[in-house]
């Protein structure tokens, strides 16, 4: 890890990852200083192997010269430019603002540090750099909230993106909204979770793995992975009974596209429609016959 401050003001967290076992390396440097950046990743390696990932995280947002917003575009483009194409990152992750704190000075820099930040993950993408990612954080969202981690592992699980919004929930309904009976509304999911499964097979099968896998009864049409309960990890099962159970190969980010059994469902049947249209009239028929089995 690397911020500008030295060792006697690592965060605590830092402090409770080191009582937890983990080796934390605070480094100093200027973002814009190439020779001092090269000479961090050069230590780094010197002491755990080759790099993996790296987390590009801006510094306070009212910080002045070369750790401010400038500071920022700087660093990321000699970053960009040290890493080159060819190393082997797993990710590069770019935290940039989706719009600036408020009362923030420069805020024309501000605006002006994430775009670049936003372009430069564009760019390497489309060049074909190892996968890059820039997250822009909304106002009221938190890098260090249990819910922005949840919201990082999902990320993580999808690097095909270049650029991801990350906003606040509205935590309020708009005015003027009519208000809905509780068990009025209930009666009529339940009777919509009792019956949409009687005559789609595959979404059947697909509900009973999550059913399996999540530890949930109860699920409906609309009901989405993660807000089951599900991760990135629960994730990797999933697609593991997916390919027990249907004769496809789906990766791990289609659960991140189609997040609900209607979606995934679609998923599997162009799969299979793709599989079967492989195969000749009498192949196709046996196959299905299995299938259905």
């Amino acid at each position: 890890m690397a911020f500008r401050g030295g060792a006697e003001e690592a965060p605590n967290r830092i402090r409770a990852l080191e009582e937890l076992g983990a080796e934390v390396l605070v480094l100093e440097a200027e973002p814009g200083d190439s020779t001092a950046l090269w000479t961090v990743l050069a230590r780094v390696e010197e002491l755990w192997g080759p790099l993996h990932a790296l987390f590009y995280l801006p510094g306070p947002a009212g910080a002045p010269g070369p750790t401010g917003p400038l500071g920022w575009m700087r660093g990321a483009l000699v970053l960009d430019r040290l890493l080159g194409d060819e190393k082997p990152l797993d990710a590069f992750v770019i935290f940039t603002w989706m719009e600036p704190p408020a009362g923030a000075p420069a805020r024309a820099e501000l605006w002006a540090a994430s775009a670049l930040l936003d372009a430069l993950a564009q760019e390497r993408t489309a060049r074909g750099a190892r996968p890059t990612v820039a997250i822009d954080w909304g106002r009221g969202v938190g890098f260090d909230t249990d819910e922005a981690s949840e919201v990082l592992d999902r990320i993580l699980a999808h690097l095909g993106v270049p650029q991801v919004v990350v906003s606040a929930p509205v935590l309020a309904e708009p005015p003027h909204t009519q208000e809905k009976d509780p068990a009025a509304a209930a009666a009529t999911e339940a009777e919509e979770d009792e019956g949409w499964l009687a005559d789609d097979p595959v979404a059947a099968r697909i509900t009973a793995i999550w059913r399996e896998v999540l530890g949930v009864d109860r699920i409906g049409p609309r009901d989405r992975f993660f807000d089951l309960g599900g991760d990135s990890l629960i994730a990797l099962r999933v697609m593991a009974r997916l390919r027990e159970t249907f004769p496809v190969d789906l990766p791990v980010r289609t659960l991140f596209e189609r997040a609900t059994v209607p979606g995934l469902r679609d998923a599997v049947e162009e799969a299979l429609t793709a599989q079967l249209e492989a195969l000749s009239e009498a192949e196709a028929q046996h196959w299905i016959e299995r299938f259905l089995a």
